[in-house]
Formats: structure tokens, sequence, C-alpha cells
């Protein structure tokens, strides 16, 4: 219903800037593909940078659109796609639609992050990036949309870092405009949604998958090997209070003004 709540307030424009928490393997690249070929497809002159917190992320969308693009056969209601590869860098991706619409995936790098100025900013696994040290390489691709005409922006990580520019988003969305959305793998056999009450449960057999495409086995197998805090984040898409860090999150919160 969230993944589906996502798609809907971004169709229906009513979000414009939106900041996604989900666990490893939730599903947000594939969302996000989802989301990237219904704006280039159905939009004249709509242009999309989607950067990945690594070059192995922003290649997910990539792939899943040009496995979609194969499928139809290089055709999109009757009219030809155009694709372009920049083979000089590698790592930088286009795709162009018929209607002069584009995506752009790039790496998370200080020359991508001084690219084109497209109409909407992507940010996929915000948090990964800012872990790697490269917080202010991703500040600075936010400039991207600065002349947008409709500026959107999304941020989409696991969170995994507790620090940084996704995080502080995160806590101040509804300050600052944007709008959440969270899902996890795994729920609490119990039935209740609150992930912060359950998820010291170290009983497997008090989870099962909550996606279509984990099993429930898989679940109980990382509820059995992973602590709470990893679990929390990387299953349950929580925000962890020790990820990336020494110390715990709350214990620096309180010995420092």
């Amino acid at each position: 219903e969230e993944q589906k709540r996502f798609l809907m307030d971004l169709g229906m424009g009513k979000v414009k800037f939106a900041i996604l928490i989900a666990g490893r393997g939730g599903g947000k690249s594939f969302l996000l593909a989802i989301y990237v070929c219904w704006r280039i497809f159905c939009f004249d002159f709509w242009g999309i940078t989607v950067m990945g917190g690594s070059a192995e992320q922003s290649g997910k969308e990539n792939k899943y659109i040009k496995f979609w693009i194969v499928n139809c056969k290089g055709t999109f209601n009757e009219h030809e796609i155009k694709m372009i590869e920049l083979s000089p860098r590698p790592t930088k991706k286009e795709i162009w639609t018929q209607s002069n619409s584009y995506a752009i995936f790039t790496p998370c790098s200080d020359t991508a992050a001084r690219g084109p100025h497209p109409k909407e900013l992507i940010l996929d696994e915000q948090a990964a990036g800012e872990k790697a040290g490269k917080g202010e390489i991703i500040e600075t691709a936010l400039g991207q949309v600065s002349t947008s005409s409709d500026m959107h922006v999304i941020k989409a990580s696991t969170a995994q870092f507790v620090f940084g520019d996704f995080l502080r988003t995160w806590d101040k969305a509804e300050e600052i405009g944007y709008t959440r959305y969270h899902w996890a793998l795994a729920k609490h056999i119990s039935g209740d949604t609150d992930i912060y009450k359950h998820y010291h449960d170290r009983d497997p057999d008090m989870w099962i998958s909550n996606v279509a495409w984990v099993k429930t086995s898989n679940i109980r197998a990382f509820r059995k090997q992973m602590s709470d805090d990893k679990f929390l984040v990387e299953i349950l898409g929580g925000i962890g209070k020790a990820s990336g860090l020494v110390f715990n999150r709350d214990d620096i919160e309180d010995c420092t003004c």
C-alpha cells in the first residue's frame, strides 16, 4: 500500500518533494525505475538526473528501464525509443524518448554533481553515498534543479548512516516540505506495524515477509543472524541508533550542545 501511495502521490501531482526509507532489497530502485519510465515516456521535454550512492546503484534503474525497452522491441506507442550510450564516460548513461525527454544515470561524483539542469533530481541510496564521505557532492547535486520550471526532488535510501542530509531531511520533512514514505521487508506476526516497538523480538517465528519477492524463511534466517539494530535498518527499513557509528547516536546528542 505504501508503494502504491508513493507512485499515486507523484503521479497525481500531490507531491514534488519526497523522501523514502525502506530496507535493503525493498524494491526502492525498481519503483523509482517505474516512475522514471512514466515521466520520460508520458511527458514532453522532461529531464531527470538519477544519481546513485555508487555507480552500481545508479546503474540499476538504467538496467531495469532498458530491459523493459528490449521487451517492448525498442518502441513505445509505435515510436522508436532512442538510447544514447556515452562510451567516453562509461558510468554515465542516458535514455532519450521520442518526445525529447530523458533520464541520465550517474554515479555520485564531483563531475556528475555539476552536470545538466534537469527538471527533476532523484538521489538513490543517498545515505550510502554520505557514509562513503560524499555528502558535499550530494548537496552540490541539488543545485542541478535550481533552474527547473517544475522542480521535483526524490531522496531514497536505506538508513544505514544516521548523520547527513538524508536523515536531516527525514527528521524535518514536514517543516521543509517533504513527504515521507516507508515500507519494510518484514512484519511482526502480531499485526502491529510499529517497527520500533517490535524490532527487539529475536524469535524468528514472530516475523513473516511483507513483500512478495522475499520468502518468510529468508526473513527468519536474517532475524537469527542479525543484531537488533541491523535487522531494524536492513530488513525493517528503520533508522538505527548506531548505524555507521562507534557510539550510539542518542548518547552523542546527550553529550553535545
